[in-house]
């Protein structure tokens, strides 16, 4: 009985083990093509972005990784599930602004609207959308077939946007803290959501508003020191305070939801519906 119990055991570990190892080998081989894409169509930032997010998108569905795991929905729910995703990606820029212009180590003037808003709108969706399947909605997966604890896979998801920043060039303790800090909010939302409206909204939201928004597009943001924007472009004071804004948003939402420490991604499924 013990012996049998004990082949069961490494049986499952196995199986964990596998499901992780091709997990790691999608997310490896997705980052090696989109750098490809970079390279190819890198003189247009997006252009490699709207076709990073058609590859990734296409791909990854064959993984089994879907926009919505719960399905059923009507288009008006995944529009508000996208409109309520952008409200968390609002506030996360508003918080370092408000409170750094508070602080005197910001001003803020009126922006001037123009065509380039709407071009930042679209890279940012694309933005959001690449990166959202990649490492929220794959990651997730790949911890929900593993049967690891929810915990562990909005930390993976975190970790593993994190990290992709860290490798790039002009990359500082700054930006990648607030990679990882956002991150870990649009995996929340995922999980909130079941599915992706809700993380890309948010993402895609934080993208626009911490670029284009405050360089003019919306209002003109001037920072005493450091800057706010995506990925690499965070640095300094701004990035640091929209980093710990991003997870005290994370920790509020994964609290109104119920992510139960211990709890298995598989449990999270079964037991949760959608809530927009």
């Amino acid at each position: 009985m013990a012996h049998a119990a004990l082949k069961g055991h490494a049986a499952l570990a196995d199986g964990r083990g596998l499901d992780l190892a091709i997990g790691a080998a999608w997310l490896v081989g997705l980052g090696a093509a989109l750098r490809v894409v970079d390279v190819i169509v890198g003189q247009s930032p997006l252009a490699a972005a709207v076709v990073g997010a058609v590859l990734v998108d296409l791909l990854l569905s064959r993984a089994g990784v879907r926009w919505d795991e719960a399905g059923g929905r009507p288009l008006e729910g995944y529009l508000r599930s996208a409109v309520v995703g952008a409200g968390f990606g609002a506030l996360a820029v508003a918080v370092p602004v408000v409170l750094l212009t508070l602080a005197g180590a910001a001003h803020v003037a009126p922006g001037r609207p123009s065509f380039a808003l709407a071009l930042g709108l679209v890279r940012a969706g694309a933005v959001a959308v690449r990166d959202e399947l990649l490492f929220r909605g794959l990651v997730l997966a790949v911890v929900a077939r593993a049967g690891l604890p929810v915990a562990a896979g909005l930390g993976f998801s975190a970790v593993a946007g994190g990290a992709a920043v860290a490798l790039e060039r002009g990359s500082s303790p700054a930006s990648v803290a607030l990679v990882v800090a956002s991150g870990l909010l649009f995996a929340v939302l995922w999980r909130r959501d079941r599915g992706a409206f809700q993380a890309v909204g948010a993402h895609a939201a934080f993208a626009l508003l911490a670029g284009v928004g405050l360089r003019g597009g919306l209002i003109e943001v001037t920072w005493a020191s450091g800057l706010l924007g995506a990925g690499t472009h965070a640095q300094g004071a701004p990035a640091w305070v929209a980093a710990i804004g991003c997870l005290a948003i994370a920790l509020v939402v994964g609290r109104s939801v119920g992510v139960r420490r211990g709890e298995t991604s598989g449990e999270a499924s079964s037991d949760r519906g959608g809530a927009t």
